[in-house]
């Protein structure tokens, strides 16, 4: 990203492992593939706890259309079992008690 104007840190105290994309971000990275972005391979911390993790458990199976003006479409897997979701949900630090 080309200024801190793009993104976001959901986390400051580590804001390289929480980035949020702006539409000023979105739309520097249209502009710089010149058309339409699938935006994959996102930190699993920076998308929402339900999405299921990649191998890595760094990773979230989600990706993001990025067409004229910012995210048009968002896509994910979902975790498979409720022990998976009770993990995610630890890993981003949710309270298990507001969803039951």
């Amino acid at each position: 990203m080309p200024s801190e104007d793009c993104y976001v840190p959901v986390e400051v105290s580590c804001p390289e492992l929480r980035l949020t994309l702006k539409r000023k971000g979105d739309k520097y990275l249209i502009d710089k593939f010149g058309g339409a972005v699938w935006l994959t391979d996102m930190m699993h911390l920076s998308t929402l706890f339900y999405q299921a993790y990649r191998t890595n458990k760094k990773n979230a199976k989600a990706a993001d259309l990025l067409i004229c003006l910012g995210e048009t479409l968002g896509r994910g897997e979902r975790h498979e079992s409720v022990e998976e979701v009770c993990e995610a949900l630890a890993h981003h630090e949710g309270d298990q008690s507001e969803y039951h």
